[in-house]
């Protein structure tokens, strides 16, 4: 939704909207059952800002421009997954002076994994789903959603439950099969 369609909006209307919207399709993203990544070429900015983040990897070209801009127009950013993404300090930082921050910076601060020229951006990130294509989609899957699960547990919880998701890795014929294919390289 633009800036000009919002400016009548109601404050029940934007509730609703949030959370049968943008809420539903960014934690589709981020939710997804293998890795998505965003290519981001030219401006990420607020929605779209929001849109890459909801992804589980970024790759910019050199002309990519990142920002948080709500706040100048008296609106919440979104907080969450980016203070989960690059520290607390950082995400207020980028959320409330709205600054616009290059390709280069967002690399610096973990913003984006990758940074490539223009014309390489589409064939990086083609590139990086195929890898991620090439391995055991079971273990893709279930590792994926181990990361998102184990960010609201506490240390115990979590190693307890990175050695039942081994487990239940272990239990298959799949990787049986792999381990038997690695070991005759």
């Amino acid at each position: 939704m633009d800036i000009a369609e919002m400016v009548d909006l109601r404050p029940e209307d934007t509730y609703h909207f949030w959370n049968s919207g943008y809420n539903i399709v960014f934690e589709k993203i981020y939710n997804f059952r293998v890795p998505t990544i965003a290519a981001v070429s030219g401006y990420a900015l607020a929605g779209g800002f929001d849109l890459s983040i909801s992804c589980d990897f970024r790759i910019a070209s050199e002309t990519a421009i990142f920002g948080q801009l709500e706040v100048d127009v008296n609106l919440s950013p979104g907080i969450d997954r980016l203070w989960r993404l690059i520290g607390l300090s950082r995400a207020k930082y980028l959320g409330l002076t709205c600054e616009r921050i290059n390709a280069q910076e967002a690399y610096r601060i973990g913003l984006v994994d990758k940074v490539v020229r223009v014309n390489e951006l589409l064939k990086e990130a083609q590139a990086l789903g195929v890898k991620f294509a090439s391995k055991p989609r079971q273990a893709i899957e279930k590792v994926k959603q181990s990361y998102i699960n184990v960010i609201n547990m506490n240390h115990k919880t979590a190693i307890n439950y990175e050695t039942l998701l081994l487990c239940h890795l272990f239990d298959t014929e799949e990787r049986k099969r792999i381990m038997q294919k690695f070991i005759r390289k």
